[in-house]
């Protein structure tokens, strides 16, 4: 028997608390735009491996999304059903997303369930994009949405990180794998309990695995998890998202924690980038991405900042290390490794 594949399709430098927000919203949480709920379980498998979080997705619950998305489009004749909802709700929450304040406790649980509420319309959206399934007619208006929206998910996670900052002075960096329920219930665990989450998580089917490798989820779920080859690579193969060439200092960025690494000239290699990015990006020689399309945000800010930058690599954040020396060409969508870091 041939074990299900769950296909790696995000890296994200996120809380265990809005992985588990964005697991919810997207499995087992009750959809607008369709009755039926995902028949393919788990779905998303998220795999902390400290500086960032993999996202692994089964392309058949991807599949389905997509056919439902469709069949609802064809029934209301426009997309109507997915715009108007998202549109609506993240107008309510884009002064937090923008000024991103700091929340006391209270106000930050009342933030969370807003953002869990939110979430199946941002999904709806979110595939409408990457699936192209807009006419023509309506391109504009969405591109120009999903510009105006890029803030949504990155505003919620720096309010999270913020507030829980400033709640929980004392834990640090710990804050990052807080769960949802203990934010609520305003229950935090023993240090070490913390300590040992920080090393490394698997978290899917409302469970939180500790201490536990591939090879134990693969077995429990009877699936497998994409794993990248990417031993003696030389070059690294993309779309271009804007032409030109640059050579620089390959510095990783996941996260807001990473941005003071860049330097004038550097370039920034990242998983997606994200509009908090923008200061780095601004010192940047190039950009490279593992995910994207001609849309995403790090073809658009190149695009307006007139940087290389090569987008969709897949492997870029795990082929490089920092302190490397690369080539970008992003005239025929190549990463050149010129130097490893010794």
């Amino acid at each position: 028997m041939v074990k299900p594949l769950y296909k790696n399709i995000f890296a994200r430098d996120f809380t265990l608390a809005l992985m588990q927000i964005w697991w919810r919203g997207e499995t087992v949480n009750p959809k607008l735009w369709t009755d039926k709920k995902q028949p393919y379980f788990p779905y998303i498998i998220f795999e902390n491996i400290g500086l960032t979080t993999n996202a692994y997705y089964d392309p058949k619950g991807i599949d389905w999304i997509k056919d439902a998305l469709i069949k609802e489009k064809e029934r209301t004749k426009d997309l109507s059903f997915a715009e108007g909802p998202f549109r609506d709700r993240y107008n309510k929450l884009k002064p937090f997303c923008e000024r991103q304040p700091v929340l006391s406790r209270g106000e930050l649980s009342g933030f969370l369930k807003e953002i869990e509420d939110a979430w199946p319309r941002f999904e709806a959206m979110w595939w409408i994009w990457e699936f192209g399934l807009y006419g023509k007619s309506d391109s504009e208006r969405l591109l120009k949405l999903r510009d105006e929206t890029q803030n949504f998910v990155p505003g919620a996670e720096a309010i999270i990180r913020k507030s829980l900052k400033n709640i929980y002075p004392e834990i640090r960096d710990l804050i990052s794998v807080i769960s949802l329920e203990e934010i609520i219930n305003s229950n935090l665990p023993k240090l070490e309990i913390l300590e040992e989450r920080a090393s490394g998580y698997f978290y899917t089917d409302s469970q939180l695995f500790i201490n536990k490798n591939k090879s134990f989820i693969e077995n429990k779920y009877k699936i497998k998890l994409e794993e990248l080859k990417y031993n003696n690579v030389k070059e690294i193969k993309g779309q271009i998202a804007f032409k030109g060439l640059a050579k620089g200092i390959v510095k990783i960025v996941y996260g807001a924690k990473q941005m003071d690494k860049v330097e004038s000239g550097d370039v920034i290699i990242s998983s997606m980038t994200l509009p908090d990015f923008l200061p780095a990006i601004n010192k940047a020689a190039a950009i490279v991405t593992d995910e994207g399309g001609i849309t995403c945000h790090a073809a658009i800010v190149a695009r307006e900042l007139k940087k290389p930058c090569i987008i969709g690599t897949k492997i870029a954040t795990k082929v490089l290390k920092g302190g490397d020396l690369v080539e970008v060409d992003a005239e025929r969508g190549i990463v050149r490794i010129l130097e490893k870091k010794k």
